[in-house]
C-alpha cells in the first residue's frame, strides 16, 4: 500500500492544533517591544497575502480551456517564479527580527507553505490551461 500524498498532509493538523498555543506563548512569556509587536502583525497579515496575490493573479489571467486560441503571454507567469522567493526572503527576516517569536513565526510560516504550495500547483493549471 503507498503513502500517497498523506505524508505531506499528517503535520499540517498538527501545526494548525500548535498554533494558537504558540500565539498565547508569545504574549505570556516574552516581553516584545511595539517595534517587534508591528511586525508580528505582519507576520500575521503579509504571509497569507503572498498566496493569496497568486489566487487573484490566477482570477484575472485564467485561461480556459476549452479555448486553444487564448494564450497567455510569458510575463503573467513571472508571479509565480517570484511569490516563493519572496514569502522565503519574508519568513528569513522575520525569523531574522522576532527572536522572541521565532518559533510562533516559524509554525505559521510552515502552515502557509501548504497553501502557497497548494496555489502554485493550481496556478501553474490555471494560467496554463492545462488540466491534469
Amino acid at each position: 500500500m503507498a503513502i500517497g500524498g498523506w505524508y505531506l498532509l499528517l503535520p499540517f493538523p498538527v501545526l494548525a492544533l500548535l498554533l494558537p498555543f504558540l500565539f498565547v506563548r508569545i504574549d505570556e512569556n516574552v516581553h516584545l517591544d511595539k517595534g517587534a509587536r508591528r511586525i508580528l502583525i505582519s507576520v500575521i497579515l503579509s504571509l497569507p497575502a503572498i498566496w493569496l496575490f497568486l489566487v487573484f493573479w490566477d482570477g484575472f489571467f485564467w485561461v480556459d480551456p476549452s479555448n486553444s486560441s487564448d494564450r497567455n503571454p510569458d510575463w503573467v507567469g513571472l508571479p509565480l517564479i517570484i511569490a516563493p522567493c519572496v514569502f522565503l526572503l519574508a519568513v528569513g527576516f522575520y525569523l531574522w527580527r522576532l527572536r522572541g517569536a521565532r518559533l510562533f513565526t516559524l509554525t505559521y510560516a510552515l502552515l502557509n507553505v501548504y497553501f502557497l504550495l497548494g496555489v502554485h500547483f493550481l496556478s501553474i493549471m490555471v494560467l496554463s490551461g492545462t488540466w491534469l
